[in-house]
């Protein structure tokens, strides 16, 4: 049972400088290879955050921004094809750019106990 109450933060400002400063509030400084997901949009779609928005966290993170592809039919479907949607709307540009996790098949990970195991 959670005893604890979550927190809420609000603002009013929508800039790179507020959503860098939402997570220096938030976070304990992350360290190594950091992974983003963020969604980098479908070839027709305008609803995903753009790289304006975020370009600057992604960089200060130096991160690198992870998908993977969908189960139903379009550009999202094929790695080759989702990368290109991501150069085409500016996000391999950022950071480390940007890795489709599951574009050579899929594999396993084994967990025990909540803890996960290199299995090279």
């Amino acid at each position: 049972m959670i005893t604890e109450k979550a927190k809420v933060y609000y603002t009013k400002e929508i800039t790179p400088e507020s959503l860098i400063r939402i997570y220096e509030k938030l976070c304990t400084p992350l360290k190594g290879n950091i992974g983003i997901n963020v969604s980098t949009g479908e070839r027709w779609s305008k609803g995903y955050l753009k790289t304006n928005l975020i370009k600057p966290f992604i960089d200060k993170l130096n991160g690198m921004i992870i998908e993977c592809n969908t189960a139903y039919p379009g550009a999202w479907n094929d790695a080759k094809e989702h990368m290109e949607v991501a150069r085409e709307h500016g996000f391999t540009e950022m950071g480390q750019g940007v890795e489709i996790m599951d574009e050579f098949g899929e594999f396993k990970i084994p967990v025990h106990n909540g803890n996960t195991y290199n299995t090279t």
